[in-house]
């Protein structure tokens, strides 16, 4: 990342897309669609198994569910299915949308225990929403944690279900799509929690950077947009030219995450990365820059013993010094010029690459202005 040079990556292609008008559908139209599809599942799978105890779990995990969110995974495959011409927006294609959405909410809740973090964008993580409903003779926080690890299971299993339950030719191909990229995130995962007791200079950046990749990445951007690609009948040359321009896409997604908790903000809560003492790419830059004193000073912060809100504004202070931040912003834009570049390959049509232009770009505004 060293050396970067930052340039304006979009006006090329601004100038392109304003020779080139392409109308995408209302976002708002989307998640509307998403989120009655997301609540469906829910209501359907809770008829058939209420009853007692389980009625006020029911409601923290329809709550957990149905929070305002960006819905980006499952927006992207409905953005995609535009893109790539797949055809009519039909119920079956939505509730592969949706089970994108509850993928990813098992992922969160299982992320959720993993890092012990009772909140989640300023909400109550499941299983501290599910500790609230427990008496406390139950042993509450461990109940609550072994409710949420099953919970989430089950969101697991609505996400596969939503898929290979539709009348879509490819459903079965597109579950076994799936379910490869839930493994990656799960090795994603163990590298992250394998790389919370690593000292921050025996991991190198080409390891967080697979680790993005597997954990976030690859889900986020390259699964939604290759399943909508499967669904619309592309070739495999145009697959894998989809999965390599949603590569530096992803990758550009976790980087602007990581920033986003730091720039411009005293809230806590949205430095919970660093409250966790997360080995991310913010915190390697700012480590290889900063000198001798300060880089001690940042290693120390990250000792085990040291974990807690009490030296979170030392190290706040100490990657903002470091210039980290604006070596990522950088860092940022050439990976989305990469993925520019990407969609501008001659293997795809014309009116294909101008929407490709177009879905990046929104990506782009949405994380700087979201």
């Amino acid at each position: 990342m060293k050396g970067l040079v930052c340039f304006d990556v979009s006006s090329s292609v601004q100038s392109f897309l304003a020779e080139n008008v392409i109308s995408l559908s209302h976002p708002q139209i989307l998640r509307q669609k998403i989120d009655e599809r997301l609540d469906q599942a829910l209501q359907e799978m809770i008829r058939q198994r209420a009853g007692g105890h389980v009625n006020s779990l029911h409601e923290a995990l329809v709550e957990f569910v149905g929070r305002p969110g960006k819905r980006i995974r499952p927006l992207l495959f409905l953005y995609g299915l535009e893109v790539f011409q797949a055809g009519q927006l039909t119920d079956d294609l939505v509730s592969v949308a949706a089970g994108l959405e509850f993928l990813h909410a098992f992922v969160l809740v299982h992320d959720d225990l993993i890092d012990q973090s009772d909140t989640r964008r300023g909400f109550l993580s499941l299983h501290r929403s599910l500790q609230d409903q427990l008496i406390p003779e139950f042993n509450r926080e461990r109940t609550a944690a072994n409710l949420a690890m099953v919970f989430g299971d089950i969101l697991f299993a609505l996400a596969m279900k939503c898929i290979v339950d539709s009348c879509l030719p490819a459903r079965h191909l597109l579950a076994s799509k799936l379910l490869s990229y839930t493994i990656d995130t799960g090795y994603g995962e163990i590298a992250d929690v394998f790389y919370g007791v690593c000292r921050i200079p025996d991991i190198s950046v080409d390891s967080i950077e697979l680790m993005y990749l597997l954990k976030t990445s690859r889900y986020t951007i390259e699964c939604p947009l290759v399943l909508a690609g499967m669904v619309a009948g592309l070739s495999e040359e145009q697959l894998q030219q989809i999965t390599r321009l949603s590569r530096p896409a992803g990758l550009a997604f976790q980087i602007q995450n990581d920033l986003k908790g730091l720039i411009g903000s005293d809230n806590l809560d949205a430095t919970s990365d660093l409250l966790e003492r997360k080995k991310t790419l913010l915190i390697r830059a700012a480590f290889d820059r900063l000198d001798e004193p300060d880089r001690s000073l940042l290693a120390l912060c990250f000792d085990p013993g040291t974990k807690g809100n009490g030296n979170i504004r030392i190290l706040v202070d100490l990657v903002r010094k470091s210039g980290a931040v604006e070596e990522l912003e950088c860092y940022s834009d050439s990976l989305f010029q990469q993925a520019f570049l990407g969609a501008r390959s001659p293997i795809f049509p014309i009116e294909m690459q101008i929407a490709l232009l177009e879905l990046l770009s929104s990506v782009r505004r949405f994380l700087h202005t979201s």
